[in-house]
């Protein structure tokens, strides 16, 4: 039996239905990707790989995530003389996410577990200091997730449960595109709670 594949089963029978639909939707983290100086050729490769996947969506295509993941470092304000490399870390790239995608459950490979409880820490920092409380993220923990491929697959009801894909990239580009009004209303409600 493939347990990683029982566990995203069960996570999907415990995210309640909604308008939205309660299935993974597998989204490329292409901004964060790009950002770690990694190879976009590869990433392009990897994106028309998968463009046949239901539900695929691009990050860099959805205003926000970049800007609550600087937030999210911000926050922690640093006393170093020396300006780090990367201002933000996987965690805050992570906690962004879960906050403007409004993400239940996320699949996590074992590496990116301590990613998560970090994650988590900061939304629940962020929680306390605005007053608003949030929605807890549940793992789903899949041993056999390679960390090299810039695909998060994730529960949310800020999806729609049914796409129309021509199984090309330009079908998961105007998948994208379409929840761009959605994600800039998001984004401007997350800004709020680091006022």
């Amino acid at each position: 039996m493939n347990e990683p594949f029982v566990a995203r089963q069960i996570a999907q029978t415990l995210m309640p239905e909604t308008q939205w639909g309660s299935g993974p939707v597998q989204l490329l983290t292409d901004s964060e990707w790009v950002n770690r100086g990694q190879d976009p050729a590869a990433l392009v490769r990897q994106l028309e790989d998968r463009s046949a996947e239901p539900r695929v969506f691009v990050e860099s295509l959805i205003p926000g995530v970049r800007t609550l993941a600087m937030l999210f470092a911000a926050r922690r304000r640093r006393l170093d003389p020396v300006s780090p490399t990367h201002f933000t870390d996987e965690a805050d790239w992570m906690a962004a996410r879960i906050l403007i995608f409004g993400i239940t459950r996320m699949v996590v490979s074992t590496r990116q577990l301590p990613i998560f409880d970090s994650a988590r820490q900061r939304l629940q920092a962020l929680s306390e200091a605005s007053g608003v409380e949030m929605d807890d993220v549940l793992p789903v923990l899949d041993t056999c997730l390679p960390d090299s491929l810039p695909l998060l697959s994730l529960w949310s009801a800020h999806f729609p449960s049914h796409t129309e894909f021509t199984e090309d990239l330009t079908s998961v580009l105007d998948a994208t595109l379409a929840l761009q009004q959605h994600f800039t209303d998001r984004t401007k409600l997350c800004l709020t709670l680091f006022a």
